[in-house]
């Protein structure tokens, strides 16, 4: 086979990539833009391929050449401006989002546009969990659920989506595409914590809810599976918070106890 053939050669570039051989996928690509300058698949395999390495002046760089060939591509657009959005080149996003699209102004401003909620999966190679972000712009969302402890991140953690639907999530009888998240952006202020409330009845959670609403801290029912074995068997209720300030919850639970005369476990910092 004549490697250097266009099809076969990104056939092959790809099948090295597909085995874990990055470095010879990624030379085989360097080595087609150099034979076929003119050809934008071998800068969008390229674009690719640091865009899963994170690499993101190199990912821009590439698509940017793919542009400059092809700037009907819808594909290369979405990938520049996911590109462009991690390095905050808010200019250049803008204009991708323009290509495929948004009527927003080109400029050098951040871009706030306060899109529809969307699931998207964070830790999608690892651990994987799926939670309920405000989409601030195509390529950036704010996660609004309280993520699981090991998840590594937190209520109000700004993350960097993809564009591509990987499965769907029902909320009231609709379903919802799933995106992935990419990578970490802005950590959170937030801080996750944790207790058993021991209890099962509904009205008690929901009077420790309404507590938590009022005092700014976020609170959910996280599920049994993520339960603990504990020896008690009193009814349990496991609950996860976010909160900017460890002491506001500490007070917020002392009120509760009084209130309905329950207990918990002792407050856990998951993550700080």
């Amino acid at each position: 086979m004549d490697r250097y053939n266009p099809t076969h050669l990104i056939e092959q570039a790809t099948e090295l990539y597909q085995n874990g051989e990055i470095h010879k996928s990624m030379e085989l690509l360097q080595k087609g833009t150099e034979i076929f300058p003119d050809w934008p698949a071998p800068y969008y395999n390229l674009g690719i391929v640091y865009k899963g390495q994170r690499n993101w002046e190199q990912s821009y760089m590439a698509f940017e050449q793919v542009l400059k060939l092809d700037n009907k591509d819808i594909y290369s657009w979405w990938h520049f401006g996911i590109a462009s959005t991690a390095l905050k080149n808010w200019k250049s996003a803008r204009r991708a989002w323009v290509a495929i699209g948004f009527e927003i102004e080109i400029n050098d401003e951040e871009l706030i546009l306060n899109l529809d909620s969307s699931p998207i999966r964070i830790n999608p190679d690892s651990n994987p969990e799926v939670v309920w972000c405000d989409r601030i712009d195509p390529a950036r969302a704010v996660i609004c659920n309280i993520p699981f402890p090991g998840s590594g991140h937190r209520f109000g953690d700004i993350i960097l989506n993809d564009n591509v639907h990987e499965g769907l999530k029902e909320s009231d009888g609709i379903e919802y595409p799933i995106l992935n998240e990419i990578q970490l952006l802005v950590k959170s202020k937030y801080s996750t914590c944790s207790t058993y409330l021991y209890t099962g009845n509904q009205q008690h959670y929901d009077s420790l809810e309404e507590l938590c609403d009022a005092a700014g801290v976020k609170i959910e029912n996280w599920p049994s599976q993520l339960r603990k074995r504990r020896k008690s068997n009193v009814k349990q209720i496991y609950v996860g918070f976010a909160a900017l300030k460890k002491e506001l919850l500490i007070a917020v639970l002392a009120n509760w106890k009084t209130i309905t005369s329950c207990e918990h476990s002792e407050l856990t910092i998951e993550l700080e």
